[in-house]
């Protein structure tokens, strides 16, 4: 389910793409105003999400490929310190 806007806006094809794109610097930000944000914000998240409701859902690995099903819950919970390198470097 996509977030709306749910101002009065005329539909804008591009306002995703254009949402990215930004002619002003990181120190402009401090004059910009706040409906401006919520609308630069708002079709960034319109558009990431459209994009992920276009792509299918993962497949699931094949055996092979899944490294949970070789290693015991145990092992990839403990952590093993003792042989951990440490390399200090003087100037």
């Amino acid at each position: 389910m996509a977030w709306k806007f749910s101002g009065n806006v005329e539909f804008d094809l591009n306002a995703g793409r254009n949402a990215f794109r930004s002619d002003a610097s990181l120190d402009d930000w401090e004059s910009v105003d706040s409906e401006t944000i919520m609308r630069r914000n708002s079709a960034i998240r319109s558009f990431t999400e459209s994009v992920d409701s276009d792509f299918p859902p993962a497949p699931e690995l094949p055996p092979s490929l899944n490294i949970d099903l070789h290693y015991p819950d145990e092992v990839m919970k403990r952590s093993e310190t003792s042989e951990t390198i440490i390399e200090v470097h003087l100037y």
